[in-house]
């Protein structure tokens, strides 16, 4: 649409001009502008009723142009012996395998003693770090403040120095009050590798705020963990997790969970 508009600028029946202002529109790439100008010769070479589909095939099949190969001359050894010309002929391949989405339930516990006194101390001081200021929501108790609501009480309080006289007015505001926050973090197979760090993470959340803090974790059903991580020893808040949780590192279930969580909780 651009190309179109700018058509009534330019004059169309001028080569150049509409070249420049093709290329100026449509290419946004620089490695894009020898293919560009192919593309535009080709297209004014031929009349549209010769083309040929499998030759312009072959011609928007050309890989664009990277940068020169260097090769490093090859180091003089020794003859390499029949076993190590056997596995450089091999072709080597290294496949890393990364769990999807299922909804195949897997009854399990986690044992999170794998993870070394040394880990779980840095963790410890990462979450300790961690600066946490959440939202505040507004309630209807009211307090003193510079609000539109007059305090009537205060008001007549304070005319009593005065003898009876109101000569100023005090106001009330609405009260805030942090809001209360609520986790679920998804702990199935293909989460498996990041399950350790968002315990730590709701853990240290749990202990830095002062707001209630719900947490709730799923894979094939959603457990709630709250009463678990308000232990203050953190392994034995993740030893007790493990145990009650049954469906570590299974399937997916996210709609069943989350009717779960609006139902029950």
């Amino acid at each position: 649409m651009d190309l179109v508009s700018a058509l009534d600028h330019i004059e169309i029946g001028n080569k150049s001009d509409f070249y420049h202002a093709a290329r100026t529109l449509l290419v946004h790439e620089r490695e894009d502008l020898a293919l560009f100008d192919e593309t535009f010769e080709l297209f004014w070479r031929k009349p549209a009723e010769s083309w040929d589909l499998q030759e312009w095939q072959r011609f928007t099949s050309r890989k664009r142009p990277t940068g020169p190969i260097v090769t490093h001359p090859p180091l003089k050894e020794a003859a390499p012996q029949a076993d190590s010309v056997t596995t450089s002929n091999q072709e080597m391949s290294v496949i890393e395998v990364t769990r999807t989405y299922s909804d195949r339930e897997l009854l399990r516990h986690k044992n999170f003693a794998e993870m070394n006194a040394e880990e779980s101390e840095a963790i410890k001081q990462m979450m300790s770090h961690l600066l946490w200021k959440m939202s505040e929501r507004r309630t209807r108790r009211l307090r003193p403040g510079k609000g539109r609501r007059i305090d009537l009480r205060r008001t007549l309080r304070r005319s009593l120095r005065s003898e009876g006289e109101i000569l100023s007015w005090s106001y009330r505001e609405p009260k805030s009050k942090p809001r209360p926050l609520v986790v679920i973090a998804d702990i199935s197979g293909s989460m498996e590798r990041y399950t350790r760090l968002l315990l730590h993470f709701i853990y240290g959340m749990k202990a830095a705020l002062s707001q209630p803090v719900e947490a709730f974790v799923f894979s094939t059903r959603l457990t709630r963990i709250t009463r678990p991580l308000q232990i203050r020893d953190l392994d034995l808040a993740l030893k007790n997790v493990g145990e009650l949780v049954n469906d570590w590192a299974g399937g997916t279930r996210i709609g069943e969970s989350l009717k779960t969580f609006n139902f029950e909780w």
